[in-house]
């Protein structure tokens, strides 16, 4: 996008014809820019439903697309992480460990914090003596940037070492890059003014950092596009974009895509560790204790993280896995935190390899870096067509705002109690169950709004949320599987939809979620000592949904309408351990029927989590007396009079109020 160019209000239209009309401004901008790119990269943005084409306008002048060209969108590196394992540093390929044949020993360095670039030409790390490449069997590593107060480097595909002084408050803030042969860069950048520095990552195509810094107003974390010369030194930042949500701490962060970061730090949800996109907000990952550095850059599931003790674990986007076979890891890093690998066409290289290493560039922009401003400006561009709203309360451009996030965030609590089929499983004591928040206002919208309108895309968070609750739960679970014998295994049993309910979802929702609890309780912060699994062996048989049916129609709709999956392993249920999941509890009478089966069945269920637990129901309003010979139907109104049985007008007062309060009555 050339320097400039901005989206009108009220920008984007779309007629009935399904053409939509993209005005930009100002005039004298836009015309002067490679129209054919610029309409091309529009044209990608908006290929979604209802939009059959696109018209690109400035100033009343249609900007002709003439020859599309090929909008390179680069390729993702291949590498394998490498990491600090006492003074060697260390190759990850899947659970092994080998030494990085081309590093010398780090031994007297107190090396930490390495980095690279995608092909290893340029490896540096801090030492005691600042940043400094690493060194090799032939000769020593050179410093480039002397000093101890530097915070972690950042490698770009230029092979331009990125890292920043940390001493809080400067009055002339600099970012500093350096490379061997070239003299140290300051970059200066003034919204730094007053703050502390605390991590900072280049994106993979060179052209963002993101920097995360402390001030007087908390903690930031801020995007900013990177200026280079005709020899592609950096030269400046542009003025920032704060991404996410307001962080009480922050200690690092990583691209884990083009467009969202990954951050080690926490927030008003507690979570250590969250995703942030550039624009948009933050979103917790699940909870991991004594988490120390992280490293990513292909998506959340390759995310690595290292524990103060050592250990690494890979997320698998709803929990945290160990790493194998790994003891002793410290400051992993994923090349693809640091460099994205250009298109071999653009790069003038062999067709069947990217091109690495420094190369030389002209000032044009290319179409790789134009093409990821777009995805910068994309999700914008795509709200002004089809507009998002917060699933909970409404609010605007954000698909779950943090204030009702925060409604999910807290620990469960027990509402057994509400539920009045429960009490009558015959169990002693009565079956617990813990809920996050009461299904009402936001968090009941937010349930209805993920299950019978299409937003899949609450998936996430209501499954991480779920997930951390029974991290929560997780020594009262423990407590009540030790008395099962045999120390089976916790068997986490979603309770079950109607077949018509999951094929008009696309998915079986509530499977979800007991996957996200087992992953939980079974990883390394669950704390569940047998092991967890999920284990969806219950099916629902004909029948209805439950939603909008009272307290005896719900029982009524289930009765003998549970039961075993016919292909189910019966025989891991005799004796087993059971938590049911389930999204919200309203009178109990599914989690009954699901628990008589699981009983004949052999199993031991230990309890249910919900997300949400309908309230009690208000004290029943006072009855009017009856007419003579018959018994009262009809809730008294508050205030209402009822008139004396002796009356001559005791019938017609009596009519006439029932007639009146019924609607709106109960």
């Amino acid at each position: 996008m050339p320097d400039g160019v901005d989206l009108v209000p009220g920008a984007v239209t779309i007629g009935e014809d399904g053409v939509a009309v993209v005005d930009l401004g100002p005039q004298a901008a836009v015309l002067g820019a490679e129209r054919e790119l610029l309409v091309a990269q529009i044209e990608a943005s908006l290929r979604v439903p209802r939009v059959g084409s696109v018209r690109v306008v400035s100033g009343g002048v249609v900007l002709a697309a003439g020859t599309a060209p090929d909008l390179d969108r680069g390729a993702l590196p291949s590498v394998n992480a490498e990491l600090l394992q006492g003074e060697t540093l260390m190759e990850l390929t899947g659970t092994e460990l080998a030494a990085v044949p081309e590093v010398g020993s780090l031994a007297g360095l107190d090396a930490a914090s390495p980095a690279r670039s995608e092909d290893g030409s340029l490896r540096v790390l801090l030492t005691r003596d600042g940043l400094a490449t690493a060194p090799t069997a032939e000769a020593p590593g050179q410093v480039l940037v002397a000093g101890g107060d530097l915070v972690a480097p950042s490698v770009d595909r230029f092979a331009w070492a990125w890292t920043a002084r940390t001493a809080p408050g400067a009055e002339d803030p600099t970012l500093l890059a350096a490379t061997p042969g070239h003299a140290p860069v300051e970059i200066a950048a003034d919204w730094l003014a007053g703050r502390h520095v605390t991590a900072l990552r280049v994106s993979r195509d060179g052209t963002r950092i993101a920097v995360v810094s402390d001030g007087p107003d908390g903690v930031a974390v801020d995007v900013a596009g990177v200026m280079r010369d005709d020899e592609s030194t950096p030269v400046r930042v542009g003025e920032p974009v704060r991404a996410g949500a307001a962080l009480t701490e922050a200690s690092a962060v990583v691209w884990v895509d083009e467009s969202v970061l990954g951050v080690l730090g926490r927030s008003g949800a507690g979570s250590a560790l969250h995703l942030v996109p550039v624009s948009g907000p933050s979103e917790p990952l699940p909870e991991m204790a004594d988490v120390v550095s992280i490293a990513g850059g292909r998506g959340v599931r390759a995310v690595l993280v290292a524990t103060a003790d050592g250990r690494l674990f890979r997320s698998d986007g709803l929990s945290w896995v160990r790493v194998a076979g790994v003891e002793g890891a410290a400051d992993p890093r994923t090349p693809a935190d640091d460099r994205c690998v250009p298109s071999p066409a653009r790069a003038g290289g062999d067709p069947g390899r990217a091109s690495v290493g420094p190369r030389r560039r002209s000032g044009r922009c290319t179409i790789t870096a134009m093409v990821t401003t777009w995805r910068e400006i994309g999700p914008a561009l795509l709200g002004l067509v089809l507009p998002v709203g917060c699933a909970g309360c409404g609010a605007d451009d954000v698909t779950w705002c943090e204030a009702c996030r925060l409604l999910l965030a807290g620990p469960p609590f027990r509402c057994e109690e509400r539920a009045g089929r429960l009490d009558r499983l015959g169990t002693r004591p009565q079956l617990p169950a813990w809920a996050l928040a009461d299904a009402v206002g936001p968090v009941r919208s937010l349930v209805v709004s993920w299950k019978d309108r299409g937003r899949t895309d609450l998936t996430r968070g209501l499954v991480g949320a779920l997930a951390a609750a029974a991290t929560h739960l997780a020594d009262e679970i423990v407590a009540a599987v030790a008395v099962c014998p045999g120390g089976a295994p916790l068997l986490v049993v979603p309770v079950p939809s109607t077949a018509a309910a999951t094929r008009r979802r696309g998915t079986d929702l509530v499977a979800l979620l007991a996957d996200g609890v087992a992953r939980a309780l079974d990883g390394p912060s669950g704390g569940c000592g047998t092991g967890a699994r999920a284990f969806p062996v219950l099916r629902r048989r004909g029948g209805r949904d439950q939603v909008g049916l009272g307290r005896r129609e719900r029982a009524a709709n289930l009765a003998g309408r549970v039961r075993l999956a016919r292909r189910a392993d019966v025989r891991a249920l005799d004796g087993a351990p059971v938590l049911l999941v389930d999204d919200v509890l309203t009178t109990g009478a599914t989690t009954a029927q699901c628990h008589d089966v699981l009983l004949r069945a052999g199993a031991v269920v230990v309890g249910l989590l919900v997300l949400g637990s309908a309230p009690p129901s208000p004290d029943p309003a006072p009855r009017l007396p009856p007419r003579p010979g018959q018994r009262p139907t009809a809730p008294v109104r508050p205030g209402w009079p009822p008139p004396s049985p002796d009356s001559p007008a005791t019938h017609r007062v009596t009519r006439r109020a029932r007639v009146d309060h019924v609607p709106g009555g109960g």
